[in-house]
């Protein structure tokens, strides 16, 4: 029942009701640094009031801090999908590192590695960028994740219904688009007229796909048959890992207006988690190497205005420093 509310809690990304269910049953009571052990900064505010927590309840220390990372990690898409990422290697100083080998050397102090980045992504010398490289958790509906698998520089690996049930989740747009007319694969944001009747008719085939579905396995049916009714609107998951060479060609290709809004909207999310881990790579890849259109990623390279880079490079020298003791 426990480990119920902790799935339900966090499907809504909900933090405390997640830490209240775990803490009921766990026995150590843990006093920590929030913020150093899971390497996030967290506003002060929200650090003060999670050591309250850990003060007053026993709390089991594994526990506690996957699901403080899984959720502080989680980036909600749609109405049931996420991203979230998993593990990163390399970062802005990477690059510099991989284009330096040319001539054995490595930094050459902040202004001068920020220029040689700069200089990279405006001339198209973009194999440095394959040494850094993120891996992602995605959830999303089938529909958007067969789009993704077209993407071929990367590894996937997607759950499988032949060896678990599905879970009772389904896309449902806030509204059904009409077709493009001059666009013959695309949509307009125009709302098709009776949205809102269409909506309650898929919601009605869903109960049907579902109820379908239990009777098949019900009827001892194997879950590789049972799932052949399944919609492509149906939620998967996915692990993916991709260099950021190949994720910023990602970017391009689907944060752009003739891409579908559904894949949009994740890679606007990829963009800002690419943006917050390698943001000289970014800045400099919106001005030179970008080749969509969309307003969201410009958005995202405008906010940096007042970004000190060269203290920010600093930061991940120092971090890369450590790390290599």
């Amino acid at each position: 029942m426990v480990n119920k509310d902790i799935r339900a809690n966090l499907k809504k990304a909900n933090f405390w009701k997640i830490i209240e269910t775990i803490s009921r049953i766990r026995k150590e009571n843990i006093l920590m640094r929030i913020d150093v052990l899971i390497g996030i900064n967290i506003p002060n505010a929200k650090k003060i009031e999670m050591k309250k927590i850990l003060y007053k309840n026993k709390l089991n220390f594994k526990v506690f801090i996957f699901t403080l990372k899984f959720w502080l990690l989680l980036e909600r898409v749609l109405d049931n999908g996420f991203i979230r990422l998993v593990d990163f290697m390399g970062g802005d100083f990477a690059v510099v590192q991989s284009a330096r080998v040319s001539f054995g050397q490595e930094s050459k102090g902040p202004e001068k590695d920020i220029k040689l980045i700069e200089y990279l992504l405006k001339n198209k010398h973009e194999t440095p960028f394959e040494h850094s490289v993120f891996k992602f958790h995605i959830k999303c509906p089938i529909f958007v994740a067969r789009q993704w698998f077209r993407h071929r520089i990367g590894s996937f690996n997607e759950i499988s219904l032949r060896y678990v049930e599905y879970k009772d989740e389904f896309y449902i747009p806030e509204f059904f688009r009409k077709q493009s007319q001059s666009n013959k694969q695309a949509s307009t944001e125009e709302i098709v007229e009776n949205s809102e009747i269409l909506k309650e008719e898929l919601l009605k085939l869903y109960e049907e796909i579902k109820d379908l579905y239990n009777k098949f396995l019900n009827s001892s049916v194997a879950r590789e048959l049972a799932r052949i009714i399944l919609p492509l609107s149906t939620y998967t998951q996915f692990y993916w890992t991709i260099n950021a060479r190949s994720l910023m060609n990602f970017i391009s290709l689907r944060a752009d207006i003739n891409a579908q809004y559904e894949i949009r909207i994740y890679a606007r999310k990829i963009a800002k988690i690419f943006r917050d881990k390698m943001p000289i790579t970014f800045k400099f890849y919106v001005k030179y190497a970008y080749f969509g259109k969309d307003e969201e990623i410009y958005n995202l390279e405008n906010e940096m205005e007042n970004w000190d880079l060269e203290k920010i490079y600093k930061e991940q020298m120092d971090v890369w420093n450590r790390r290599s003791l």
